[in-house]
């Protein structure tokens, strides 16, 4: 009895449970019920290469095509690049990887099992923006379950967040998507109550995703692991990791008030609004020239102001709301990274779609606390009569 008694104290010692109180838990919700499933255990394996630490505890749900169930790991520390050796906490068979109650389980038991000081959600999957879809793979929003055919929502993902900070007792220090597409003012804005910084890519990301090996090793190396300490480090490490093409960058979402981007834009839209036909013209040429991405439907904010300045319109209002949307963005974006051929992305994206694509979704898109912030909606709506 007493040498059973040991054996569950050291367990829940090394496993993060009782009092001891780590600095960070890194949750990494992955989603392989898709054709990513081979990648996963690639990651995986990555961050296996550093594992968990005295300062981060590193826990995995991994639901998996090959092996038709989800996994609850404690990635630990190991020297086989080629098998996934970290213990399994739990086997809970299939799950829908794409239902938002399955993230929101997997944060609860997380905080429950592996208290911290400070927490860093990722959600690691398909991902498509707000709510862009692939045709050829009936994708949209994030976490695509191909099993199901379920996706979290953009709203379901704020949802999430809401109840992850509650579950937390406070705000989500890191929330990340490693997942193409999700750097966005709407998905951001979404979750602006709930997380204090957001990591993501305004483009498609590479297949390998992030590397967690060396964001690992960085991170346990940070004399101050603060959380935007942690989400620059993501940022410088993202970019020194590949030579694709790529963009990653982190914002503060703290400035996601009134008096920031959300505010900026409002006033960007009563500035379009009072367009006469002939500069709503030059506006439009302005966002067909702005720097698009893997989804057309998607421009960066900053360089639409920087092309809305090269058409000279003649409006005092419009200046000064290019003004604030240049300015707000100086404390929104804490680190940005680009390569040479999206040298224009400056960091955050917002929505930006043709008329036969604002009409099919612009009732989606009306009810997002993005468009509800700021009246974008009805600029597209002005812009595309």
């Amino acid at each position: 009895m007493k040498i059973l008694l040991l054996f569950v104290m050291i367990f829940f010692c090394v496993h993060g449970h009782g009092d001891q109180i780590k600095d960070w838990t890194f949750l990494v919700f992955v989603n392989a019920n898709n054709n990513l499933d081979a990648q996963s255990a690639v990651d995986i394996n990555k961050m296996e290469k550093s594992g968990s630490s005295e300062k981060i505890n590193v826990v995995v749900q991994w639901g998996s095509l090959t092996t038709g169930k989800s996994q609850r790991l404690y990635i630990e520390q190991d020297a086989d690049e080629n098998n996934i050796t970290s213990p399994v906490i739990e086997d809970l068979g299939y799950v829908d990887m794409g239902q938002v109650q399955s993230l929101s389980d997997f944060i609860q038991w997380a905080v429950r099992h592996y208290p911290a000081r400070h927490y860093f959600i990722d959600v690691w999957g398909h991902g498509t923006g707000w709510r862009w879809e692939n045709e050829q793979m009936h994708l949209a929003d994030i976490s695509f379950d191909a099993v199901s055919g379920h996706i979290i929502t953009t709203k379901e993902l704020g949802q999430a967040m809401d109840q992850a900070a509650q579950v937390m007792g406070h705000t989500v220090d890191i929330y990340g998507s490693d997942a193409c597409l999700m750097a966005s003012l709407e998905v951001a804005t979404q979750m602006r109550h709930a997380v204090d910084y957001f990591v993501g890519s305004e483009e498609a990301e590479p297949a390998e995703g992030w590397p967690y090996d060396a964001f690992l090793k960085a991170w346990n190396t940070l004399p101050s692991a603060t959380p935007a300490n942690v989400a620059k480090t993501l940022t410088r490490v993202y970019a020194e990791s590949s030579q694709q093409e790529l963009t990653f960058s982190a914002y503060d979402l703290s400035q996601v008030q009134a008096t920031g981007p959300l505010g900026a834009v409002q006033i960007l839209s009563e500035a379009l609004l009072q367009l006469s036909s002939l500069d709503k013209l030059k506006a439009l040429q302005a966002m067909q020239q702005t720097q698009r991405f893997s989804s057309k439907d998607f421009g960066d904010l900053l360089d639409f102001t920087y092309r809305l300045e090269d058409q000279k319109i003649q409006s005092s209002l419009l200046d000064q709301a290019l003004a604030s949307v240049q300015l707000s963005l100086q404390d929104y974006v804490i680190a940005n990274h680009t390569t040479a051929a999206l040298a224009r992305a400056h960091g955050v994206s917002i929505w930006m779609p043709d008329k036969a694509t604002w009409l099919q979704y612009k009732n989606t898109y009306e009810s997002l606390e993005f468009n509800k912030m700021t009246g974008w909606a009805q600029a597209l709506e002005f812009l595309n009569k």
